[in-house]
Order: C-alpha cells, then structure tokens, then sequence
C-alpha cells in the first residue's frame, strides 16, 4: 500500500513480519512501517492495537515540515519517502507515556466520529504526535533494518536541502 502505518500497541504484544524478519511489539511500542513495505501483522489473543494509515502525498505535504535536521525521525521518513530499496521499521518504546496516548486515542475518536473538521483535526493531532515523538531518548527508540540501500547521499542531500 501507498501510505505509511502507525502501529500502537496499548495492551499486551504483537508482532509484525516484514521480509524474514518477525519483530516483536510490546505495550507501550509505536512502530512506523514506511510504504511499499510488505508485511504481516501477528496479532496475539487479548492484543489492543491501534492502527493508523497516512497516504504519502498527505504526508509529503501537510508534515514534511517535521522532517527538518538530522535526526533518526527524519532520516527514517526521508528514507520511506524517497528511496524506494530501503526497508526500516521505526520503533518507540514509549512506555504508554500519557501524552502520546491520550493524542493517540483524540486521533482515533477523530477518525471514528468523523465529524466536520475531522480531516484538518487529525492532520494537526498527528503533528502533534510526531513533536512528542522527537522529545524521545535515542535510546527509547530503534530502526530496524530490513533491507539496505548502500547509497545515502541522497538521504544527506535532502537534508541539507532542507
């Protein structure tokens, strides 16, 4: 599919199989499966999870904004939106920090009750999502490689570009 995945897991653990790798999420983990990324869910018996899809081209414009510097948020999405042949799975250990929930669930009830406004209401509530998620330690966040493009100029150019 052509959009980008958020997988929050909020009870329990799943895992996600991507290439011939099975990758664990715990309670608390936010994993972000890029585009054009195939891969099969494995969700356990009493598993709560929210899953949320956005298209690339609303990412591309509505938050590439959050893209700017050298950090591995950006990096991960700047791979995901411009080179194809890398495959990473961006994960947060967030240990249900209550921010990121309670933005997780607001997006969540958005989609679900869809009222007028709704569209404008999560693209600003993902936004939100993603400052929160740039606060994280280095060392409560890990990019899993699945499959490496040799080639990171361009990923350098486009930040300096920014």
């Amino acid at each position: 599919h052509d959009f980008f995945e958020m997988i929050y897991v909020l009870e329990n653990e799943m895992y996600v199989e991507v290439e011939d790798k099975k990758i664990a999420l715990k309670s608390g983990d936010i994993a972000f499966i890029p585009p054009d990324t195939i891969h099969k869910p494995i969700v356990m018996e009493n598993t709560i999870a929210i899953q949320i899809m956005i298209r690339k081209s609303t990412f591309q414009k509505v938050f590439f904004k959050m893209l700017k510097g050298n950090h591995v948020i950006s990096e991960f999405f700047l791979n995901a939106l411009y080179i194809k042949e890398n495959k990473h799975i961006l994960i947060f250990h967030s240990h249900l920090d209550k921010n990121l929930l309670d933005c997780s669930l607001q997006l969540f009830t958005e989609n679900h009750n869809r009222f007028p406004g709704y569209q404008l209401i999560m693209n600003n509530l993902f936004e939100i999502l993603l400052c929160l998620l740039l606060r994280f330690k280095p060392s409560h966040m890990n990019v899993i490689q699945v499959k490496q493009y040799s080639d990171i100029r361009m990923i350098q150019m486009l930040q300096y570009i920014q």
